[in-house]
């Protein structure tokens, strides 16, 4: 009998990649694009998720640039992409960008905003004064 253990943590902890984008018809599959290499699916949606953010929440202020200049049409491209890139590409201390997050996220709360001093592991309030 094999005595093998098999770790499927590295396979199922691997990003989803996109290489085509296909479309079903009544006459086949049809290619709509191709890439030649393969791109994370977090790349599209950290870059759609940004995108419609910027159309609906920062929409005045895309719409003031668009006033002084036409850099908020340049703007439309370039920060969804390089965000994208960003968290898809980046790996802060050696996790994923969602892992990092989140873990600072609960740092944050934890330890920064929690002022109260640790002691033998709970959190207890500190006295300012001192009494000799």
């Amino acid at each position: 009998m094999n005595d093998f253990i098999y770790d499927y943590a590295r396979g199922l902890n691997a990003p989803y990649w996109i290489q085509e984008i296909r479309v079903k018809t009544k006459h086949g599959e049809k290619t709509i694009w191709s890439f030649s290499v393969p791109i994370q699916l977090s790349y599209f949606v950290v870059g759609i998720i940004t995108f419609i953010l910027m159309m609906t929440v920062f929409s005045p202020v895309m719409a003031f640039l668009y006033r002084i200049s036409s850099i908020s049409l340049t703007l439309y491209w370039y920060l969804p992409t390089r965000l994208a890139k960003f968290y898809s590409e980046y790996e802060p201390q050696g996790k994923k960008m969602n892992v990092f997050l989140s873990d600072y996220i609960r740092y944050f709360f934890t330890f920064v905003l929690n002022k109260k001093a640790i002691y033998q592991e709970s959190r207890i309030d500190t006295f300012e004064e001192l009494v000799f």
